[in-house]
């Protein structure tokens, strides 16, 4: 009698060992699909608010755009090109928006690759307001240009205004 119980306490044994393994297992099995499901969860949500960002970087582009030092007379939403570059010459307005980066393209029709000044101007294509050491990846708008010609006509050119904030990290 003695020889059947140690029997069946030992296979007894090996079924509960059987078992706590396979618990084990489960277990494991499901913490590494929740820890895949975070970290797949988390990557997105960074993606969503980084895209986010861009959005108002942009929203805030246009809003630059009907700010009264850029806006242009004849049609709202339009950047008086002549009024951007007095801007760049003010130092004051540096820290005025808050951005780290804000420059403005001249797009179509093609001008010279170059920095706008009062001496150069018409004859450039870009116009750097703010330029910070660090300013991350620029987001950009497309907006209409504005000014007068040698023969005080409207003229308006395709233009793009860069605008970076800080990144979301």
């Amino acid at each position: 009698m003695v020889i059947k119980k140690t029997r069946i306490n030992k296979k007894a044994q090996i079924k509960l060992q059987e078992m706590a393994f396979v618990l084990v297992a489960i277990v494991i099995f499901f913490a590494l699909v929740i820890m895949i499901y975070l970290v797949t969860r988390t990557g997105s949500l960074k993606e969503s608010a980084e895209e986010q960002r861009r959005e108002e970087v942009q929203l805030l582009g246009l809003k630059l755009a009907d700010s009264p030092e850029f806006s242009w007379s004849g049609c709202s939403g339009c950047i008086d090109i002549d009024k951007a570059v007095a801007v760049k010459e003010r130092r004051a307005y540096k820290d005025f928006w808050k951005v780290y980066y804000l420059m403005i393209e001249r797009v179509y029709p093609n001008h010279t690759i170059r920095e706008c000044t009062r001496e150069v101007f018409p004859d450039c294509n870009t116009i750097t307001i703010i330029n910070s050491t660090y300013y991350g990846t620029p987001t950009a708008a497309y907006v209409a240009l504005c000014g007068y010609d040698e023969n005080n006509h409207d003229r308006c050119e395709l233009g793009r205004i860069y605008i970076s904030e800080k990144e979301v990290k």
